[in-house]
């Protein structure tokens, strides 16, 4: 078979990639196209309806040992009371499809209650995460659509809440709801080139932008928010989205650092103090976010919104060139 002809990704969802083109959507292909949505056009292997309840993740307590995950995309791995939690689906660019929303909330609910002090979050390489996977937007209605948007916020409001300390360490774009994944964390690296967009609010989404408020104040996170605009590293770290920005090379040494100092304390103090620390924490607050979300997203039409937000970022970028 000949090689198929690349076709350009939408430049205004995140960064300009490569995606082979696919037969009709009921062909089941084994490289279906990508969609885009809060992050960049995505792809993602067929899986099993968003509804389906998650399975528990297999915990390994041997140091450095990798946990099995059976949730498609998610690599696990804890050594000692670190844990690492690997978004891992790298064709498509570590995108956050209903499974892998799936297994990252149970893999932070076993960390709640197996002693974990500290939660690592990064992606396979190239990307951190890439947004809200929309892969099977064709087969999704607007019913099943506001279901996973609110197991996204879901899951940011378990980082937010954790009785662990979290870091996200970012190598490449971090977009829509992989940006508000990495700004939910305590600690947040960014190694050159990461590049962060916030481009929901283009099809009505309401998501994360009180925290994103709290973080580098109300009048740059409305200005991020309301153009979808990309933001490098620099401006990212001068609002305060980014903690700092860390080369490759010096992040054993930032690790390090952060697992001395979960392990300072008693397990209730630093769940405690944990907890305490974090804006935006508080149950009635949270409560806010998630009714703000379901209100934006349970609008008519969703599904429709989306669509016309996808084809309007390809009829942006154009031919490639």
């Amino acid at each position: 078979m000949s090689a198929p002809s690349r076709l350009k990704r939408e430049s205004s969802l995140g960064e300009e990639v490569a995606q082979r083109p696919e037969g009709p959507p009921s062909d089941a292909p084994s490289r279906p196209k990508r969609e885009s949505s809060l992050g960049e056009e995505v792809a993602q292997r067929p899986e099993g309806p968003p509804s389906a309840a998650p399975s528990r993740l297999k915990r390994e307590s041997s140091p450095g040992e990798e946990a099995a995950a059976p949730h498609a995309g998610l690599r696990v791995a804890r050594d000692g009371k670190v844990t690492e939690l690997t978004l891992d689906r790298p064709r498509q660019r570590n995108s956050l499809s209903a499974s892998l929303v799936a297994g990252l909330a149970q893999a932070l609910a076993d960390c709640a209650s197996d002693g974990t002090r500290l939660v690592v979050l990064r992606g396979a390489p190239e990307a951190f995460c890439s947004g809200f996977d929309l892969g099977g937007l064709a087969s999704e209605t607007d019913d099943t659509l506001l279901a996973r948007f609110v197991r996204v916020e879901q899951l940011l409001q378990q980082l937010v809440v954790a009785p662990f300390t979290t870091v996200a360490y970012a190598e490449g774009p971090a977009m829509g709801a992989g940006a508000d994944l990495f700004a939910a964390c305590d600690y947040r690296y960014a190694a050159d080139g990461t590049r962060f967009a916030f481009p929901g609010a283009g099809f009505g989404l309401v998501l994360g932008s009180r925290r994103l408020a709290l973080q580098v104040g109300g009048d740059t996170a409305q200005r991020w928010i309301t153009s979808g605009e990309r933001l490098d590293v620099d401006e990212a770290a001068s609002a305060g989205l980014v903690t700092a920005r860390l080369a490759l090379d010096a992040w054993p040494d930032c690790l390090a650092r952060h697992r001395r100092q979960a392990s300072r304390l008693d397990d209730d103090t630093h769940a405690r103090i944990a907890r305490a620390t974090r804006l935006g924490a508080e149950p009635a607050a949270l409560d806010s976010d998630l009714a703000a979300l379901v209100a934006s997203a349970a609008r008519p039409g969703l599904k429709a919104r989306i669509e016309a937000y996808v084809q309007a970022g390809r009829q942006t970028a154009g031919p490639r060139g």
